[in-house]
């Protein structure tokens, strides 16, 4: 099984260069939102079912929503990372089955942003802090289209009463920890009963089967099936010893497959050494039984 990583570029590499257009962000983006998503499903409970990009980024169904950032810089009052979120949350009315809507991004908070002490305000002040953003905003010489697209829409009169409710349940998460960080509290919170690293290839085996359920399950991850996968996983790390499948242990080949083993490259090449006096019927037999295992 792959185990996934953070990657980092490095920059003494002789005779090359960075591309441009190299997608080594958007790559570590996936990865540490699959890192978030594991650590939601170490906390899903009896029958909760946790979605990666089908809803949102991560979501636990009928509980929360996450909105995972991995961006560098810091947050400012019009950042996308907000006002995109909080837009798409309006744009959908499937978020008014979630007690928890949460951004979590690793930017930072500038010290003269509106949304300091943000989480701890009521909802009308809340909205008070995003009319002034919008109104300091409205006077500006320069726009871009889309943010000032982004601001009509969450603070839109139709959708006011939706506003209320998301606000309600926003949290809003700030210099979130790194990769490295998260990794590391999964290992002593999660993985304690391994020793000897074992705990941090449990943790990164993990995250590639979150990273695997994209694919094969449409980014669905039930409770149960999740703990399987940990007592499978937990089991292979635990045993001393590895016994070898004996499915095939007396396994007879036939004169057929014994005729066929005689035309294997591996062996042509005992013939081309003139060793072929170690070709024996019981050589023959362990690989057919190597093979069927």
């Amino acid at each position: 099984m792959v185990k996934l990583g953070v990657y980092h570029t490095q920059s003494g590499y002789k005779g090359m260069s960075k591309l441009k257009n190299n997608a080594i962000a958007s790559v570590q983006g996936i990865t540490y939102q699959n890192l978030v998503a594991l650590e939601k499903c170490l906390e899903l409970t009896e029958d909760q079912t946790l979605y990666i990009e089908i809803w949102g980024d991560v979501t636990i169904e009928d509980d929360s929503q996450v909105e995972v950032k991995h961006e560098k810089g810091s947050l400012n009052n019009l950042s996308q990372s907000f006002w995109k979120t909080v837009s798409n949350w309006l744009d959908n009315d499937k978020f008014k089955s979630y007690s928890e809507l949460i951004l979590l991004t690793t930017q930072k908070l500038n010290e003269n942003s509106l949304f300091k002490g943000f989480n701890e305000k009521c909802v009308e002040s809340k909205i008070k802090v995003l009319e002034k953003i919008q109104n300091d905003y409205s006077t500006q010489t320069v726009k871009s289209d889309t943010t000032l697209g982004y601001l009509t829409t969450v603070m839109s009169a139709s959708k006011r009463d939706n506003l209320r409710i998301v606000l309600e349940k926003f949290s809003l998460i700030t210099e979130a920890p790194s990769y490295t960080e998260i990794h590391e509290r999964l290992c002593q919170t999660h993985a304690s009963f391994l020793s000897d690293g074992k705990d941090k290839s449990y943790i990164k085996v993990l995250t590639g089967y979150v990273h695997n359920q994209i694919a094969q399950s449409n980014g669905e991850i039930k409770y149960e099936e999740f703990t399987e996968e940990k007592r499978r996983i937990s089991q292979q790390l635990i045993s001393k010893v590895l016994s070898f499948p004996a499915t095939y242990v007396s396994y007879q080949p036939s004169e057929e497959e014994e005729a066929k083993a005689l035309e294997l490259p591996f062996v042509k090449k005992i013939y081309d050494i003139e060793y072929d006096d170690e070709i024996s019927i019981e050589a023959i037999e362990h690989f057919y039984r190597q093979r069927k295992t």
